[in-house]
């Protein structure tokens, strides 16, 4: 990707945490950008390309993030721990992700054909999580009873619903934090061996 494109890309997610995906407009994105319409028409042909390409783009900076912080981990307890946690603790990273995923998933309830992309990138999300678990457990840091799969949902659905209500003001970053380590420890069940 070059950096007009990535600029571009940067601006059309800008427009979206901004204007909401309904808000989208090409030319919107060009002026946020500092760039011509045409040049914008020149790498997306339609606004439903610009706005997966932005999806993609956000999510893959959420990606880049949680690489880096699960690099600081000792061990896949406290990767899991510190990836599930980044949005909750991060105020750049809850804008720069959480409102673009929010508004892709709200369109992806209307419009049938943007739930390919949603489906994708929340699969690969639930599936790093799963792994996660599953290597916890191999150490004897997490239940033998817990399904992987099913904690890998209920985690992920517990982080999205948090996120949103920092979003909206109903709870501070530090009060979903504490909510999530909870839950966590409850997930992790009692037949745990050796501890933390």
């Amino acid at each position: 990707m070059n950096d007009r494109m990535e600029g571009i890309l940067d601006a059309a997610c800008r427009v979206i945490g901004r204007d909401g995906v309904h808000g989208l407009r090409m030319g919107d994105v060009a002026r946020e950008a500092g760039v011509s319409h045409a040049l914008v028409h020149y790498y997306f042909s339609t606004r439903q390309e610009l706005l997966i390409r932005a999806f993609e783009h956000a999510d893959a900076r959420a990606d880049a993030r949680l690489e880096q912080e699960a690099e600081l981990a000792d061990g896949p307890l406290e990767q899991l721990t510190r990836m599930l946690a980044l949005e909750l603790v991060d105020e750049r990273a809850l804008h720069e992700s959480w409102v673009p995923w929010n508004e892709m998933w709200n369109a992806a309830t209307r419009d049938t054909t943007l739930r390919p992309t949603v489906w994708r990138t929340y699969s690969r999300w639930t599936d790093t999580i799963e792994a996660l678990v599953r290597e916890s457990q191999e150490r004897g840091l997490w239940s033998e009873a817990s399904d992987p799969t099913a904690v890998a949902i209920r985690l992920s659905s517990i982080v999205d619903g948090l996120g949103n209500k920092i979003l909206i003001g109903m709870m501070t970053h530090e009060q979903a934090r504490e909510l999530l380590y909870g839950q966590i420890e409850l997930e992790r069940g009692t037949a745990v061996r050796g501890g933390a």
